[in-house]
Parts: structure tokens; C-alpha cells; sequence
């Protein structure tokens, strides 16, 4: 779903295919997370940019909405950076990214917090030499 075109199909046709593939992964997968990806950002302003041809709102809440449906937690990094766009922080956004559309290593990063707890993991990202010191200290 990360490029989506009119000529790859409709919204609904989306939803038809990925219901499709949740079953499929449902039977065969012992468990898994979906994730929607991160809104396109206009890197000179933070703004989310609708220029690019990915990550379109109405296919984001349909990846929330069935794998809520088959009751399979989905991290919502759309939403999640969309609200991040819209603060008075949506410069900040920017060092997150690679380009508009690629978060670099700090956005991955946010990805990670962003993941973690559903994961049941700390949703700081430790450098190694941190966790030793944690561990060491126990």
C-alpha cells in the first residue's frame, strides 16, 4: 500500500485484498502487528506534503480499521506523525527524515518507541553500552 495509484485499484478494492491477507496470515502466522506507515512530509516546512502518491489517509484508517476488525494490534505511525505535522513542533519532524517520504535513522528510531510497547519492550531506544549499564546495575 506504500504507492498507491488509481491504476493498482480503489479503496475498496484495498480493503478487499488486504481482508484477504489478514485471513491468510490469521491461519498461518502465530502472531502478528500491522502497521500503517508515515505520512509524506514537505521537508521545508514539516507539513505533511500531498504531492507524493503514498500513505493516502483513507488507506491508513483502512489498515487500522480491519486489523482492528480481526483483532490484530496495529501501530498507527500515520496517525501518530500526522499529529506531529500539525503541532508547532512540525519542524522538528523534519530531522526525522531522509527525504519526504523515508524517515533516516532518528525516524526509525521513532518507529521503534512507537512499537515497542505493543511489543512489550521499552519504548526508549537503548544503546548498547545503556542496557549494559542498566543490567549491570541489577
Amino acid at each position: 500500500y506504500q504507492d498507491i495509484d488509481p491504476a493498482y485499484g480503489t479503496l475498496e478494492e484495498f480493503k478487499e485484498n488486504y481482508r484477504k491477507l489478514l485471513s491468510i496470515l490469521k491461519e498461518n502466522v502465530p502472531a502478528i502487528i500491522t502497521r500503517t506507515s508515515n505520512p509524506a512530509i514537505d521537508m521545508k516546512n514539516g507539513k505533511e506534503d500531498p504531492s507524493w502518491n503514498a500513505s493516502k489517509p483513507e488507506f491508513m484508517a483502512a489498515v487500522v480499521e480491519i486489523s482492528a476488525e480481526f483483532g490484530i494490534p496495529c501501530v498507527d505511525h500515520y496517525s501518530l506523525w500526522k499529529a506531529s505535522t500539525e503541532s508547532r513542533y512540525r519542524g522538528e519532524l523534519i530531522m526525522l527524515m531522509g527525504n519526504g517520504l523515508h524517515p533516516n535513522e532518528f525516524g526509525h528510531r521513532r518507529f521503534y518507541s512507537e512499537l515497542a510497547p505493543v511489543l512489550g519492550l521499552e519504548p526508549d531506544f537503548q544503546c548498547e553500552y545503556t542496557h549494559l549499564l542498566r543490567m549491570q546495575a541489577k
